[in-house]
């Protein structure tokens, strides 16, 4: 995934996590998966694997890794997986709740205001004045990774 720099356009999805609105960049975007009943296998409460096409790969729930309290987990057929891909750790899959749109937004740094916040990469004003916090995929997904080493996910 290439650097995100501050003060640049940022090509990204919003993606809902209970009624919070999150940007995640569309440069390490694979594709979207809506799973079925039991594609998934679960290997805690936070993590699991999906199988695509013959692979297993992992998945988290993007609210599990940055510790939102969405309400009531969704059940997986229900949500949509974003499959990334990283530099370090290769496909992953992320879970949200469902995907709104596509969106060009200006990538502001979170420090101005606020100290650092990994899996944060920085927040951006969409459309009537909404603030969305832009997700740092490469962080996440080395978070999820060190959080789950039993489950196979680590690297």
């Amino acid at each position: 995934m290439p650097d995100l720099r501050v003060n640049e356009p940022v090509d990204g999805m919003i993606v809902r996590l209970g009624a919070q609105r999150y940007v995640l960049p569309l440069a390490s975007v694979v594709e979207t998966v809506r799973p079925e009943r039991d594609q998934i296998r679960p290997l805690s409460d936070a993590a699991g694997m999906i199988e695509l096409r013959g692979r297993y790969l992992p998945v988290c729930r993007i609210a599990d890794l940055l510790g939102i309290d969405t309400g009531a987990m969704r059940p997986a057929e229900e949500s949509v997986i974003i499959i990334v891909e990283t530099n370090h750790a290769g496909l992953f899959g992320l879970m949200a709740d469902t995907i709104e749109n596509r969106c060009d937004v200006l990538l502001r740094p979170l420090e101005e205001n606020l100290h650092p916040v990994r899996g944060l990469a920085g927040v951006t004003v969409l459309d009537g004045d909404a603030i969305a916090l832009i997700l740092d995929i490469e962080a996440m997904v080395a978070d999820a990774r060190a959080r789950h080493p039993d489950t196979g996910m680590a690297a």
